[in-house]
């Protein structure tokens, strides 16, 4: 608003920036987290696999913003002076709780980190930190409540109790069994399937309903490829197709959903179907660039 620019190239750069990052660790997306758990995957493990990828796709995703948008990037040097006047310190009204919150933010991560250790499950630890975080705030419990995104919690809660019921008609059998047939039994096929069938997933039901989903369709597969070498090239094609799809729509991540629904209060509103064009566009070339690292260093 400051520099009179349009602020859908910086709203959605943003986004897909954290889909793509999100995709380099096993903490980055709560995706990965799923995919960890399921496959038994280390911290390690997706540092090596999946962050080559974040780097190449986040390059392919900031060239593409540049070719698009920067030409129409044209700022006064009288605004330019004004953004430089802005002094970021005045809007933190309690530096001790800044202090504090990034204290409890750390050990939540390092949680994450340890649960393959101390397995006391994700939700109970992110929900501790949570706890711990609104003891120290002294805050009214219904002004901290009225903060939560309960929309996009709904949102989630309703796509895991379909998941669960599609699990319990045996669809999701269904779906592993016929793409092991339409692959014919081909680990290279099935692998580069898996990778785009779920970015499709994920661009309809969100990418951590589709990592759970996808999850069970891998474990049911896994089994009619047993003594393949780089077996868990399956779950490093969900990462990617989870992640990297998570670009593909609105619905595709939480992140979509609720910086849309915080650009839309701050009078940015961004239409599905214009989200859908440059997303598709980014998450095409981040899905290609995906296939062929997967083809040349798994298959």
């Amino acid at each position: 608003k400051q520099l009179k620019l349009d602020p859908f190239p910086f709203v959605i750069t943003e986004v897909m920036s954290a889909n793509i990052g999100g995709l380099a660790t096993l903490i980055g997306d709560p995706t990965q987290l799923i995919i960890g758990a399921e496959g038994k995957l280390t911290f390690n493990e997706f540092l090596a696999n999946t962050a080559p990828v974040a780097i190449l796709s986040m390059i392919a995703l900031l060239t593409t913003v540049y070719f698009m948008y920067a030409k129409n990037m044209k700022v006064s040097n009288e605004l330019k002076a004004k953004i430089m006047e802005l002094d970021s310190s005045r809007s933190l009204k309690d530096i001790k709780l800044l202090k504090q919150s990034i204290v409890i933010f750390s050990l939540v991560i390092i949680g994450f980190i340890l649960n393959n250790f101390v397995d006391k499950g994700l939700a109970m630890i992110a929900l501790s930190g949570a706890v711990c975080l609104s003891l120290l705030a002294k805050k009214n419990p219904k002004e901290m409540f009225e903060g939560v995104e309960w929309e996009t919690l709904f949102f989630f809660i309703g796509l895991f109790m379909m998941i669960k019921g599609i699990e319990n008609l045996d669809i999701i059998k269904f779906i592993g069994d016929k793409m092991i047939a339409i692959t014919e039994g081909h680990f290279g096929g099935a692998v580069l399937s898996t990778m785009w069938i779920s970015a499709l997933f994920t661009s309809v039901i969100g990418n951590v309903a589709n990592a759970a989903t996808f999850s069970k369709i891998i474990n049911i597969m896994t089994p009619s490829f047993t003594g393949v070498a780089g077996i868990k090239a399956l779950w490093w094609a969900l990462s990617f197709g989870s992640c990297l799809g998570g670009n593909l729509s609105i619905l595709g991540s939480a992140t979509n959903v609720v910086a849309v629904g915080a650009a839309d209060k701050a009078g940015c509103k961004i239409k599905f179907v214009q989200f859908l064009k440059f997303g598709g566009i980014i998450a095409i070339e981040n899905l290609i660039i995906a296939s062929i690292y997967v083809y040349f260093r798994y298959l």
